[in-house]
């Protein structure tokens, strides 16, 4: 299924579900060892203990990979962790997490996932309370003199579920002007 997103994005994000901060499994990153990716790819961890996944991830040559802000208990010992690795650490929050809760880590991170979704299962209406957690966190971070990533990464699936479309495009301009992710 990666061949079909060739030429479309340069990223290819692949989720990452344990069964224990979601209810869903999916592949692991060992199952995509072997792999090769034409694109730059991105791991999405929806999983317990990420740092467990980290040795792998870097197997993989994954070049950014997001934990849950939920799924653990210190995203400080995380975020220390992942130092340690060869790609770029960034978090994801639930729509339901107060971007406040991740204000002081954003200092070490250059990239935050703002799930407009619940993590864990496909086909959901997209929550537009999300995106005014993207102005917020874009003001923080501005605030704080960070760029965070300087763009947007909006989930294709997501996007040609929408029934929409023409009235979500806007909507994609002004998430890729504030310049962080979202799924």
């Amino acid at each position: 299924k990666a061949s079909q997103v060739q030429g479309l994005s340069k990223w290819l994000q692949i989720d990452i579900m344990d069964g224990k901060f979601v209810a869903g499994r999916s592949v692991t990153v060992k199952d995509l060892s072997g792999i090769i990716f034409d694109n730059l790819l991105e791991i999405h961890l929806m999983a317990k203990k990420p740092e467990k996944y980290f040795k792998d991830c870097e197997g993989i040559k994954a070049r950014r990979v997001y934990f849950h802000y939920e799924a653990v208990k210190d995203p400080e010992e995380i975020l220390k962790i992942a130092k340690n690795y060869n790609f770029e650490i960034g978090l994801a929050i639930n729509p339901e997490t107060p971007v406040e809760k991740i204000s002081g880590y954003l200092k070490e991170i250059k990239t935050v996932l703002v799930m407009s979704v619940n993590p864990g299962a496909q086909a959901q209406t997209f929550i537009e309370s999300t995106l005014e957690k993207i102005i917020a966190l874009k003001n923080m971070a501005l605030e704080l003199g960070e760029g965070l990533a300087g763009r947007c990464l909006v989930r294709g699936g997501a996007m040609l579920l929408a029934p929409a479309l023409p009235g979500i495009l806007p909507l994609i301009v002004a998430m890729t002007l504030t310049g962080l992710a979202v799924q």
